[in-house]
């Protein structure tokens, strides 16, 4: 499937201003819309703007606050802000039904584990061809950040409500086990404190909660993967079999089998309530757990032994229809 986009100012200009808060711009490009409601425009409205997101990690009132300061540079433009679904997953099956024959919005949230499907069968804009064509600058743009919407030569989204992972720790646990008020240096080195914390527990709960599958599991631990010399991919090819790779996950199976680690369906919660010492979260985890621990805990950048990078990115994108 492919798709010829119908330039038109206002798009490329909402991308730029919503994910900006502000860029200044000369002349912007992006894609038409359907004519009827619920679609890009508006119902057929040339000036107003329609967005599709989930709300990342409760942001609406940042999202709406952005969008009040881009109308108030751009007073001939209306956002309007669409609730498209709960998660991230709902947002990409609204916009692939939309995609298949419906009505498409003018800007939508794409998680980093969606947008490339979509730029892979041309159902986004190539941010690129759109921004040189009207002489915008994206450097202002973090690189990294940029640069994970690559593809063929192409970046396919723009970052929005970008997170990494961090180590979370109950420092009242961590003193009980008479640890150094840090996250560890190593996985190797956390191997050791896994049991030292477990015994600190006094047998109720676990050192370390994982995610489960459908909690993300696959991204928290891409982190320790790495610093251990495994890799899902380079590329498009598959490193899952590689002897680096097992290795890695070799040891994770090991963390539970020790009995100082568990899985867990609901990581955060866990944490706060204290049935978990430790976890690997995401960013936008921090206001939960501020407002619903009772105890001292702390953050730390996860393991990076080599030096080389331990820490990805997640989080999602804008995509121009």
């Amino acid at each position: 499937m492919s798709f010829n986009p119908i330039l038109s100012r206002r798009h490329f200009l909402a991308a730029m201003g919503v994910a900006g808060a502000g860029a200044a711009l000369t002349a912007c490009a992006g894609t038409g819309s359907s004519e009827s409601s619920g679609g890009g425009g508006a119902a057929g409205d040339a000036n107003t703007i329609v967005w599709w997101s989930n709300h990342p990690a409760n942001s609406k009132d940042v999202e709406l606050e952005l969008i009040a300061r881009f109308e108030a540079e751009n007073p001939d433009l209306k956002v309007q802000l669409v609730d498209a679904g709960a998660n991230y997953a709902e947002v990409s099956q609204k916009f692939n039904a939309a995609v298949s024959g419906g009505d498409l919005p003018d800007l939508v949230v794409l998680s980093d584990t969606e947008w490339f499907n979509f730029a892979l069968n041309g159902a986004t804009a190539n941010i690129d061809e759109i921004a040189k064509r009207n002489n915008i600058d994206t450097s202002s743009y973090v690189e990294s950040l940029y640069n994970d919407y690559e593809h063929g030569g192409g970046h396919y989204g723009l970052p929005f409500a970008r997170s990494t992972t961090l180590f979370y720790y109950n420092k009242d646990l961590w003193a009980q086990a008479g640890l150094p008020d840090r996250g560890p240096e190593s996985w190797e080195e956390f191997t050791e404190w896994g049991p030292q914390l477990q015994e600190a527990r006094g047998g109720s709960g676990h050192a370390l909660g994982w995610g489960d599958a459908t909690n993300y599991l696959s991204w928290t631990f891409e982190g320790p993967m790495w610093s251990m010399g495994g890799n899902y991919s380079e590329g498009w090819e598959s490193r899952l079999t590689t002897p680096e790779t097992i290795r890695t996950v070799e040891w994770l199976k090991s963390t539970v089998d020790g009995g100082w680690a568990t899985i867990s369906t609901d990581v955060t919660n866990e944490f706060v309530t204290g049935l978990i010492g430790s976890c690997i979260q995401s960013t936008g985890d921090l206001s939960s757990v501020t407002n619903g621990a009772t105890f001292d805990w702390g953050v730390a950048p996860l393991p990076n032994p080599t030096g080389e990078g331990a820490c990805p990115t997640g989080g999602a994108g804008l995509g121009i229809p």
